[in-house]
């Protein structure tokens, strides 16, 4: 935030130094004076309403960039695709530092105690190897396929859930 804001003030500074650079090379300040205009209040202007118009903007470009691509925000994905999505932005955000509302693949892993608590620790284990003997692969839309990689080594920084191993693991381990 704070790196935004500076920014924010560094550009608008140099913007001010650069009109003042130019009035001076030109000779406009001297224009300007034998008009009546005060350069130091142009300048306190302009930086005001440089200063507002760049606030306006900013508030508004994330709500006009979602407008104009009709974009919205996933909070409760409708959809088996909309669950891939918000997942594997939580899952590469994680990876890449960047905080987000706890919304990630984790959620495989809750899920997973939430069936041991309902219906038993060993019934969900059992599920879950049940599914891992199995060799069909999960269905994901068309749009979607390429990215749906469950693998090891470097292709698991490209999963976009944990593998069935993982999962049986982490619920055989005492809590």
């Amino acid at each position: 935030m704070f790196k935004r804001v500076g920014l924010f003030l560094l550009t608008n500074l140099g913007i001010m130094i650069v009109i003042g650079i130019v009035v001076n090379v030109f000779g406009l300040n001297r224009f300007l004076n034998e008009n009546g205009l005060n350069l130091v209040s142009l300048f306190v202007f302009s930086l005001v309403v440089g200063f507002t118009g760049s606030i306006i903007s900013l508030l508004m470009s994330k709500q006009m960039a979602k407008m104009a691509v009709g974009a919205r925000v996933i909070t409760n994905p409708a959809n088996q695709e909309e669950f891939w999505l918000l997942e594997t932005v939580a899952r590469l955000s994680q990876k890449a530092g960047i905080k987000i509302p706890e919304v990630s693949r984790y959620r495989e892993y809750r899920a997973d105690e939430a069936g041991a608590y309902l219906s038993g620790k060993e019934n969900m284990i059992a599920a879950l190897q049940a599914l891992a003997r199995s060799k069909e692969e999960p269905h994901l839309p068309e749009q979607t396929k390429a990215f749906g990689i469950n693998g090891k080594g470097l292709m698991k920084l490209f999963s976009t859930h944990p593998s069935l191993e993982e999962r049986i693991e982490k619920l055989k381990r005492p809590q």
